[in-house]
């Protein structure tokens, strides 16, 4: 197991160079507002961890976009947005 900062990897399923290029794709699909995707990828980040709390964490990120996703399909008017 390696720690980067506070984030630690298990070296057998993802590289240093390969953490580093999976968060400039976050980044970049976060720009692009590909939200659901750049969530997809963090699922995959926090699995290659081994942190469940990091996949916890992660599929609530999931379930919140879901319920905001649902509010604007029926049109509920959020003053915030």
């Amino acid at each position: 197991m390696v720690f980067v900062g506070t984030f630690a990897y298990n070296t057998t399923t993802m590289t240093l160079q390969e953490l580093n290029q999976s968060q400039k794709k976050v980044k970049q699909l976060l720009r692009r507002k590909r939200v659901l995707e750049a969530l997809n990828l963090l699922h995959k980040l926090a699995s290659a961890a081994g942190d469940y709390h990091l996949v916890e964490q992660q599929e609530q990120l999931v379930t919140a976009y879901g319920y905001m996703l649902q509010y604007v399909a029926k049109g509920v008017h959020d003053p915030k947005r």
